[in-house]
């Protein structure tokens, strides 16, 4: 690369790499590129029109639109006639658009037209001169932007390296954005270092699908790599398709990325692996292992040849995944390279031009941010009793200070000269940057526990339940955001979605160090508000939660399609909606809304709801049908399915009758395995768990009844049925988790011998309650798991208000049940179990009437349920058992 003095004389020569390309752009017609002939004719072209047209040196420009080849001419054709490059975010607002211009003074701005009438309304303000770069002109005030061009001889200006190049806009993640001036010479900076690296180079093509207004993106993405001589690739979008689309037809060699693209790429390639046989997957794992044990201690990548099939699939040439714009989280940095890919990381803000330090190739620590760029020098500002501190930098991409801001200039500086990142790290012994967090983002708790948002963030997002998370202070404890994932929980089973989401919280939590754990968090259905690089807008988190907390949700909801008022004016949806609507008075109801999150709709209540719809309007939905409804739009398309099906469906509190035969009497064979494997079950729990059993003596012989034991641990079951007398046990049926007992061949033989059937509350609790009644209608014993879970802590949690409804329907009565030792024996998260004392304790059997009396609720099912709730805690408080 020759020594630039100024971005105008790069531009100039860009000329001379001739025919070779320079961008491959995709999009709704297609694909064009520009050789670096035609680029660099371009942009000398449009830079004489804008002279022509009268712009005066150092004047702002902007230039807001989505990335493009004429986006790119736009800018270079900015510089090179003098002016200054004002780049901002395509998806800003126009109060946004408004201030920017209110604080530049720009008269000038290059746009798309989806932007067209906000920037005329802001010429009541001033004469505006607006081009269009995706569309016809609209007069002499409204050009497209080959209007412009000139093939006139023009002077063009002298450029000082000094001056200013562009002028941009900091994302604002915890407050008002600032104004960030550039120089020719800041920018050069981090351009010869990257051009030095040797990142890329002639016959690379590198797939940019990051927004070009973003410092980023702009500097490493298109500026070096155009210095380079290799090709920029702009894909059609963002969406995965597009990505790898784009990636195989460009035959991509680099990607410039964030992380959020990255855990994305990594949660794609799971989702495949796991649609594969159980062999397959985990031949995967194995490879994987053992991929990641060669890159990590041997330095030997072999990732790529052992999954030469994902490479060939997904991208064939990608080979160097560029990382930045936030911290990437080292496990999957290191998944990435096990994979096959060279991950190189950056670090740096808009203020730095934006690299501070980058990962040489070849010598890349993919838990680090790398080493400092030529010319940059970093310190530490440790503080005492502390391995990190607040990383400070100088050198030659270092910007001079905020534009009309001397007090924000005065703090981002030390009196020495040093510029404040605001981000905490250390550096290793060998020069490499590790980044901690950001300094204004640590959460200090008050036990003194420093807790690094984003830590937590990932390892709450990367459950495949929940799709965004955010965390934060609130009242003194760790709280946070969590924005379920659609898909997965119509996958799983919708019914009790917010089980399936505390469940999903619990299993991270127990990963996590105490401190770490969430206090409590809100669910919501908000798109978590993200700047383009993928960092949180902080300061807009409270106000989400609130309404999360106060159950409302935004007014604005989005445009209606086309197929959306064709769904509302059809029978029966329309007669559901306005049936919905009677339902839900106070609730503002769209399309979009979720019957379980916004709604409060529980398990229970769906069976109710079905009830009602049959009832009211002739309408019967089958539990597979409601296990996948997450939104309104959803259930008014499985009412519209179940209308057009052929004949009418079983009642919704009819149950499966695939379900049926598992309550079939058992034939001699399995009768005598059945009584083999209680018998040997009873003589393990009682010689290895030292089995003590209480109020045995009061169980009914005979009749009907349901025992209703806490549930804490995998040993429950088996602990119970060491305790039942053996003469009962031959009566006795067990409801047990589908996802658990009912997986494989082996495991539905023991259900059948032992008496286990099937129970799926997420996707069919009608059928599962009515499994339950039958049991009890033809006089059998039935034990149910009120809790519906293991409990994490061991604590006795609220009983599910189904077992209320089942024990009115049947008449039948309840025996509460007390197991204690277990949760010492075998808590969560354990597989082996420790020695010790269990405990089961049998109450005195209870009615309904008299449990309805005992507890309290908003109906007669709530209070049934927690008056036997009371019931079981009672049995633990007479001799100082665990219950609550």
């Amino acid at each position: 690369m020759n020594s630039y003095a100024s971005l105008c004389e790069m531009a100039e020569d860009l000329s001379r790499r001739g025919s070779a390309s320079a961008v491959v752009a995709f999009g709704e017609r297609g694909e064009e590129r520009r050789s670096y002939a035609a680029l660099a004719r371009d942009i000398s072209r449009l830079a004489a029109g804008l002279v022509e047209a009268g712009l005066a040196p150092g004047a702002p420009v902007l230039l807001c639109a989505p990335n493009s080849p004429a986006w790119i001419i736009a800018y270079f054709a900015i510089l090179r006639a003098g002016g200054l490059v004002v780049p901002l975010d395509d998806q800003s607002s126009d109060r946004e658009l408004a201030r920017v211009v209110g604080d530049c003074g720009a008269q000038r701005v290059f746009t798309a037209r989806h932007h067209l009438a906000a920037f005329q309304a802001l010429e009541k303000a001033g004469p505006m001169e607006i081009a269009l770069l995706d569309g016809e002109g609209e007069g002499s005030r409204v050009k497209s932007w080959p209007q412009l061009l000139s093939d006139r001889s023009v002077a063009l200006p002298e450029i000082d390296p000094d001056g200013f190049a562009c002028l941009l806009y900091t994302s604002g993640t915890t407050g008002t954005p600032k104004a960030v001036p550039l120089s020719h010479r800041n920018i050069l900076a981090n351009i010869q270092a990257l051009v030095a690296s040797k990142l890329a180079g002639p016959g690379d093509r590198v797939l940019l699908p990051l927004p070009l207004h973003h410092a980023y993106p702009c500097t490493v993405g298109l500026l070096g790599t155009l210095a380079s001589g290799a090709a920029v690739v702009l894909p059609a979008g963002v969406s995965g398709p597009q990505l790898v689309a784009a990636l195989r037809a460009s035959k991509a060699t680099i990607l410039i990325g964030v992380p959020r693209l990255y855990t994305a790429l990594l949660a794609g390639i799971d989702a495949k692996v796991s649609k594969l046989g159980s062999t397959a997957r985990i031949v995967f794992h194995v490879l994987l292992a053992l991929a990641l044990l060669l890159r990590r201690r041997l330095g030997l990548r072999v990732g790529r040849l052992i999954f030469a099939g994902l490479h060939r699939n997904l991208a064939p040439a990608l080979r160097i995944l560029g990382c930045g714009g936030a911290r990437l989280d080292p496990e999957a940095a290191w998944k990435l390279e096990a994979l096959g890919w060279e991950v190189l990381t950056g670090y740096g803000l808009t203020e730095t031009s934006p690299l501070l330090t980058f990962s040489p190739r070849g010598r890349g620590r993919a838990d680090t941010a790398g080493i400092a760029l030529p010319g940059v020098d970093l310190r530490i500002d440790m503080q005492p009793g502390k391995t990190f501190g607040e990383i400070l930098a100088r050198g030659p991409s270092v910007f001079a200070g905020y534009r009309n801001n001397p007090e924000a200039t005065r703090q981002a500086f030390t009196a020495e000269g040093w510029f404040r990142s605001g981000d905490v790290g250390f550096v290793d012994a060998d020069g490499y940057l590790h980044i901690v967090g950001r300094a204004k983002e640590i959460i200090v708790l008050p036990g003194g526990k420093n807790i690094q948002p984003e830590d937590v963030e990932t390892a709450y997002a990367a459950s495949p339940m929940i799709r965004d998370a955010a965390v934060f202070e609130h009242g003194g404890a760790l709280t946070g955001l969590l924005v379920p994932d659609d898909e997965a929980i119509r996958a799983r089973g919708t019914a009790s979605v917010r089980n399936l989401l505390r469940d999903a919280v619990e299993e991270v939590s127990l990963r996590l160090p105490s401190y770490q754990r969430l206090s409590g968090y809100r669910l919501t259905r908000e798109t978590l508000p993200r700047t383009h690089l993928g960092k949180l807008r902080r300061h807009l988190l409270h106000d989400i939660y609130e309404r999360a907390e106060r159950g409302s949700v935004p007014t604005a909801a989005a445009p209606l399609s086309a197929a959306d008022r064709e769904l509302l004016a059809a029978q029966p949806a329309a007669g559901v909606w306005a049936w919905l609507a009677e339902r839900f008075p106070d609730r503002p109801l769209t399309l979009d809304t979720s019957p379980q999150l916004d709604l409060q709709i529980d398990s229970l209540e769906w069976v109710e709801l079905s009830f009602e719809l049959e009832e009211q309007l002739g309408i019967a939905l089958t539990g597979e049908a409601i296990a996948q409804i997450v939104t309104l739009r959803d259930l008014l398309l499985a009412v519209n399915a179940a209308a057009d099906g052929a004949g009418r469906r079983a009642p919704a509190a009819a149950p499966r009758t695939e379900d049926v035969r598992w309550l079939r009497p058992l034939g001699p064979l399995l009768a005598i395995l059945s009584r083999a494997a209680y018998a040997f079950n009873r003589l393990v729990v009682r010689l290895v768990f030292r089995l003590r059993v209480e109020g045995a003596e009061s169980l009914p012989p005979e009749a009907a009844y349901i025992l209703t034991p806490n549930h804490v641990s995998f040993l429950d079951p088996f602990v119970v049925a060491a305790a039942l007398p053996p003469q009962l046990l031959k009566n006795v049926y067990w409801a047990g988790w589908t996802g658990m007992l009912f997986a494989g061949p082996l495991s539905r033989l023991l259900s059948r011998v032992t008496r286990v059937f099937p129970v799926d509350p997420d996707r069919s609790p009608a059928s599962s309650l009515a499994l339950g009644q039958k049991v009890l209608e033809d006089a059998h014993i039935l034990v149910w798991f009120p809790e519906g879970r293991r409990a994490p802590s061991g604590e006795l949690g609220p009983f599910h208000p189904g077992v209320g409804l089942l024990l009115q329907r049947a008449g039948v009565a309840a025996v509460p049940t007390l197991i204690s030792g277990t949760y010492e024996a075998l808590p969560r998260g354990r597989w082996l179990p420790r020695l010790g004392q269990v405990t089961v304790a049998f109450g005195a059997a209870k009615g309904a009437e008299e449990l309805a009396a005992l507890g309290e609720g908003a109906d007669a099912q709530t209070r049934i349920a927690d008056g036997l709730r009371r019931a079981v805690a009672e049995l633990g408080s007479r001799d100082g058992r665990r219950s609550e």
